[in-house]
């Protein structure tokens, strides 16, 4: 997939979404994730399948009980890592000038 389409997605994504993305790729299980974030681990489900049906890839694959990122959620993953470091950071991120991020 281009980076730009990747790049595209990132913009039009909800935080919520990348909270959602970054703890289950992070803890390789959606109901661990749930917890941690404290949603229903269906909602969950729902905040990866909406991006996912979006890009037109899956994001992770289930093997066994746990899931793990597919090539294309190791990319997502890390360019949302490169462009705002830790969830924490994303909300000031995403507040910020595009210029000053490019930085």
């Amino acid at each position: 997939m281009p980076h730009a389409r990747i790049r595209h997605l990132f913009r039009h994504g909800t935080l919520p979404q990348f909270a959602v993305f970054e703890a289950s790729a992070r803890l390789q299980n959606f109901t661990r994730a749930a917890e941690e974030l404290h949603l229903a681990q269906p909602t969950v489900s729902i905040q990866i399948k909406k991006p996912t049906e979006t890009m037109g890839v899956p994001l992770f694959e289930p093997i066994g009980k746990q899931i793990y990122p597919t090539e294309s959620g190791r990319q997502r993953y890390a360019h949302r890592k490169a462009m705002c470091g830790t969830p924490a950071a994303w909300e000031t991120c995403r507040s910020e000038p595009r210029d000053k991020r490019a930085r």
